[in-house]
């Protein structure tokens, strides 16, 4: 067996490093308080390898406080702020460590674990196994316990590979108990539950979790898999008759589409074959029409040819009156009188022409200088003398007298009177122009940077001169660059204030330019007038102030009392010192008669005393205010009005530049209308000449004897009549055959195209339907229809319908067949071309499943079937009665073990029977006919278990079609988890016999019995719990094991014949003990173990002492011999 020899505790609670040997039952005591449970929970740290520290002080108190951080900190109060008074602080190392020894291979192994606790409340640990006694040294070096890493560099300097430290609790808690004889992983719920010594509260459920031992858990995974199985063949077998009837209807679809394409056909047929009959029918129709037609035409051209000679006769006598005519002396002198007539009546109308062009073109002149001399009449008396406009008047007054009557009546030098005049006006207005143009610009821009100006003023942006502006942008970028931040070089208007309105103008005005100085700080004052010396010629920088701030800030400025400087405030100390330089010697007087009394003074309406001189400061100074923040307002005010002043004066500006702008373009009186003039005068005189040359010839027109002319002209007209009539006649015949002969074109035309269209259709029919068909079906039923109908077009009529009809049809039929194709393969991941025009591929597939497929899945589902139904009597009853079976020897072999041993008057063994709730099932699982032969299936078997059979099938397997929700998926699996499990078919219970025999079942007297009488049983439970787990007895041939049990505040309620009982029993079955219980337990059982420990606290420190019972029993105090 292997013992636990030593406990060695450093930096643990109350306890700094203490070394605790244990033999084979142990007493561990003290008073209340002195840290018996502080050292129980050390050893459970180490035997559990847990760290979570949710058992610590379990048997004082279920509802523990401490915690892992306590043991190590070494809590011992809080500090009534929310913290604790602790023993350690800072960074510290504890160790808890077993030493244990292996009692047949006489070898000693240690197992621990080490915390690095850090101030900052980190705590890191390792557990670690090592292949040797504790080392002498015990952890420590240098009076200090090493820490993990150097602890990690110990072991690998002296022990080599003969140590482990492992990565994780769980790594330490397999090798822990595979090193202690491979023991189950039940031990650590046992040993947890067994410390505490708490009665027991459901004897059934302890007993079956604890004391019984069955490790063949039953699997149904694979039954129920099988099972699975077997219902998602039957389910495939379903699918593949869905899918042979999907494919029957199929194939019924296409039949019947079958059917529609047959007669469809033949219907199409009729039609096409009828309008080849009905376009032979048309040509013949055609043919005949021309015929006639040409026939008509013939006539027709004989009867133009008579009317031709007609007209040809007619023709020369219309000749030969001509030329009598023409012979004619009368005739020939009225001719000649005529032509005369219209080239005077030509010349006439040109002389007219001309002067009235004339005119015209001086009205519009006239009009546009009287209506310009009146639009200048408003301001030419300003700009010259009103005698040319006057003079201008008069000239056109006498010019507008004149028409086409008098037009020769016009004087010359009145003209080039008036030429003079409007030149002259013109170049004045041009002038004029042209000055009010410049100025008008001028004032537009000026506007324009006013609002600018204003804008800038309402965002607070004063109107500084550019180059100002310009100069210090300049100076901060070349200051940023250099010193990488930014550097501020400001103005001095805009780092002043001025206390009194009063003294406002005065400060304005004796700074002057002075106030758009920059200031920047002392020390980029020589960089910043470099860049200004720099840039100066480039950019026209000139008389802008750079103040040198540091000099000024060495200089002794007096600031003289009552002086202007008093009424500047300013937060920048650099603006301070040069307003005071500037105006600290300025003194403020209220009367100009004060002046003379200072070296220099000025009042509050700017009159300046300096240098003995007086003067008045201009207004100009401080017109437009620039000094603070005020300064902005009265600023925009002046701008304002000045905006308004300047606009202003713009609109009368525009007012006059408009009106010259429509009359400076005007046209003077030039040469040229000078010279049209004299030749108007001329033309006149011409005309006048004309008239009279046109009266005489017509004189001479009304006194010839026309009489035989007249005679000649009336046969002539006589004659073209006649012409005329039978050209008329003529040209009718002609439209007539025309149009005859189009309609003949037309003809010829449709009766190409209906050739072609004959043509077009006889190929139709013979690539639309074979040959065969033609002959054996088709034609024939043309020829029967053509009889009965007569015409082709009647055929047509009549089967038009029926093939919109059949159409119908067949795309209805053929859209059902493809529907149901591409249902089926999308229900069955198919790839069938559900469009082709056969239906071989889900023929082929429906002969495949009725042939092949559907049998074959019959078959597996019976062979499934069976196997099913072996593996739920093999895999489950069959293990399930093993279990059972097992359970039973195992009781059994307890009880034969507890008959050795009595509790006073009373004797134990533990009970086990079946369950009345499940009585059916469990006559069922161990029914003796399964050991005879029989199976679950046999007809005898079926006979008398078939509905607990049927009815335990259904609980822990399903075989629906459909798929389980998520509450019927936890109900199978919490059915499955209680009908695998053999304690659902038992009852388990803990039998007291007393000494007269009469026998009491601890399940229903637990709550009835006494203190000592409910400790009891839990304490038999236990170690036979621990028994099994540590394979103590005969039946085990590997029992090589751990043999410890440790009981915190044990034997608390027992008397003193049952505590020696229970002590007894201990030795007797072999275990190892810590038996921990306070002071007052000592005469019980001091005398009975092999070691006896006292715990001591002697204020903040816990030791741990061995005592000799008799000393104490004698003396009754345990601290003699300590």
């Amino acid at each position: 067996m292997k013992l636990l020899k030593k406990l060695l505790l450093i930096n643990w609670h109350y306890i700094y490093h203490e070394i605790i040997e244990f033999e084979i039952i142990n007493f561990l005591t003290g008073k209340n308080g002195a840290g018996k449970s502080t050292i129980i929970d050390a050893l459970q740290v180490l035997i559990l390898g847990d760290t979570k520290g949710d058992f610590f002080n379990k048997a004082a108190n279920d509802k523990s406080k401490r915690t892992l951080k306590s043991y190590l900190r070494g809590e011992i109060a809080d500090d009534g702020e929310g913290g604790f008074v602790v023993l350690r602080s800072g960074n510290f190392t504890s160790y808890i460590a077993g030493e244990f020894y292996d009692t047949v291979k006489k070898t000693s192994f240690s197992y621990g674990v080490a915390f690095d606790v850090y101030e900052d409340g980190e705590i890191n640990h390792k557990f670690f196994y090592l292949d040797f006694a504790l080392p002498e040294n015990q952890f420590v070096m240098g009076g200090f316990p090493l820490n993990i890493r150097n602890l990690r560099t110990y072991f690998n300097s002296k022990y080599k590979e003969r140590y482990k430290i492992f990565d994780s609790n769980r790594e330490y808690q397999i090798h822990f108990i595979t090193k202690m004889g491979s023991l189950n992983e039940k031990f650590y719920r046992v040993f947890r539950k067994s410390v505490p010594f708490s009665p027991i509260i459901d004897i059934e459920n302890f007993i079956s979790e604890y004391v019984c031992d069955v490790q063949n858990k039953i699997d149904i995974s694979s039954m129920q898999e099988n099972l699975r199985y077997y219902k998602e063949l039957e389910y495939q077998a379903e699918q593949v008759k869905k899918r042979v009837q999907t494919l029957k209807e199929i194939e019924e679809l296409f039949e019947s589409f079958l059917n529609e394409e047959k007669r469809l056909k033949e219907q199409e047929y009729l039609i096409k074959r009828a309008e080849v009959e009905k376009k032979k029918n048309e040509i013949q129709d055609l043919q005949k029409a021309i015929s006639e037609k040409e026939n008509t035409i013939k006539e027709k051209e004989q009867h133009r040819l008579s009317l031709e000679e007609k007209l040809k006769a007619l023709e020369g006598q219309r000749e030969a009156l001509i030329k009598e005519k023409y012979s004619l002396q009368a005739y020939q002198k009225k001719e000649m009188l005529e032509r005369e007539e219209k080239s005077l009546l030509e010349n006439i109308k040109g002389k007219k022409a001309s002067i009235s062009s004339f005119l015209e073109f001086l009205s519009r002149l006239l009009k546009n200088w009287e209506k310009t001399v009146e639009d200048f009449s408003t301001f030419a008396e300003e700009e010259f003398g009103e005698n040319l406009a006057l003079n201008i008047k008069k000239g056109i007054q006498g010019l507008k007298a004149l028409s086409f009557e008098n037009v020769e009546s016009i004087k010359e030098e009145d003209l080039s009177l008036l030429k003079e005049l409007t030149f002259e006006f013109k170049n004045k207005i041009e002038k004029l122009y042209f000055s009010l143009e410049q100025e008008k610009s001028a004032l537009e821009a000026l506007l324009l940077e006013l609002r600018s100006e204003i804008e800038n003023l309402k965002k607070g942006i004063k109107p500084y001169d550019k180059k100002l502006l310009e100069l210090k942008s300049e100076i901060e970028t070349a200051l940023k660059n250099k010193y990488r931040r930014d550097v501020k070089v400001e103005i001095l208007a805009d780092l002043i204030e001025v206390k009194d309105k009063k003294w406002h103008n005065a400060v304005e005005a004796y700074l002057h330019t002075q106030k758009f100085y920059l200031i920047t700080e002392p020390r980029y004052f020589v960089d910043a007038l470099k860049i200004y010396d720099e840039q100066k010629f480039k950019k026209g920088f000139y008389d802008i102030g750079l103040v040198d701030t540091g000099k000024l800030e060495r200089q002794s400025i007096k600031v003289e009392k009552n002086s202007l400087a008093f009424e500047v405030v300013t937060e920048n100390r650099y603006a301070r010192l040069f307003v005071d330089y500037i105006l600290g010697r300025v003194v403020k007087c209220e009367r100009v008669e004060e002046l003379r009394n200072y070296a220099t003074a000025i009042t509050p309406d700017c009159m300046l005393y300096q240098n003995y001189v007086a003067r008045q400061l201009s207004p100009e100074r401080y017109r437009t205010p620039y000094i603070g923040k005020k300064s902005l307002e009265k600023l925009l005010e002046v701008k304002l009005a000045e905006k308004d002043e300047k606009e202003g004066l713009l609109n009368k500006i525009k007012e006059k530049y408009d009106t010259l702008s429509k009359i400076k373009n005007i046209e003077p009186v030039t040469e040229i209308f000078i010279e049209n003039a004299k030749s108007a005068k001329k033309e006149k005189q011409d005309y006048i000449s004309l008239k009279e040359a046109l009266e005489r010839v017509r004189r001479e027109l009304s006194s010839l004897d026309l009489s035989k002319i007249l005679e000649i002209d009336e046969k002539i007209q006589k004659t073209e009549s006649e012409m005329e009539n039978i050209k008329r006649e003529r040209e009718k015949i002609t439209g007539e055959i025309n149009k005859i002969n189009s309609e003949i074109q037309v003809d010829n035309y449709r009766l190409k195209e209906v050739e072609k269209e004959l043509n077009e259709k006889q190929k139709e029919i013979e690539l639309s339907f074979e040959h065969e068909f033609v002959k054996e079906t088709g034609e024939p039923r043309f020829l029967r229809e053509l009889e009965n109908r007569k015409l082709p077009e009647n055929i047509i009529s009549a089967f038009l319908s029926q093939v919109a009809r059949t159409r119908s049809q067949k795309e209805i039929k053929w859209s059902k067949l493809i529907n149901k194709r591409s249902d089926y393969n999308r229900e069955y991941k198919m790839p069938y071309d559900i469009s082709s025009p056969d239906n071989g591929e889900y023929k082929k597939e429906l002969e495949r499943l009725l042939n092949t497929e559907l049998p074959l899945y019959e078959e597996k589902i019976k062979d499934a079937k069976e196997k099913a139904r072996m593996q739920f009597q093999d895999d489950f009853i069959s293990k399930l009665k093993q279990n059972i079976d097992t359970v039973y020897a195992q009781i059994e072999e307890l009880n034969t073990a507890l008959k050795q041993f009595s509790f006073g008057k009373d004797r134990y063994k533990f009970e086990v029977k079946p369950n009345p709730a499940y009585r059916k099932f469990y006559e069922m699982i161990m029914d003796g006919m399964l050991l005879e032969g029989y199976t679950i299936f046999s007809i005898e078997f079926q006979n008398k278990h078939r509905d607990a059979l049927e009815e335990l099938f259904n609980q822990i397997v399903y075989v629906g079609e459909q798929n389980l929700s998520v509450d019927e998926r936890a109900r199978l699996e919490d059915n499955i988890q209680k009908f695998t499990d053999y304690r659902t078919y038992l009852n388990f219970d803990l039998v007291v016999t007393d000494e007269q025999g009469r026998e009491s079942r601890l399940s229903r007297t637990l709550l009835k019995k006494s203190g000592g009488e409910t400790q009891t049983p839990f304490y038999i439970s236990i170690l036979a719990s621990f028994g099994r787990i540590y394979r103590m007895g005969n039946m085990y041939r590997e029992n090589n094991t751990l043999r410890l049990i440790i009981f915190d505040e044990a034997f608390s309620k027992m008397d003193h014949q049952r505590v020696q009982e229970s002590i007894k029993l201990l030795r007797n079955m072999g275990f190892q003990a810590i038996i921990s219980a306070p002071t007052e337990k000592i005469q019980d059982i001091a005398t009975l173990v092999d070691r006896n420990l006292c715990v001591i606290r002697s204020k903040n420190r816990t030791i741990v002492r061995a005592f000799d019972p008799r000393e104490v029993l004698e003396e009754g105090d345990v601290s003699i011999g300590l």
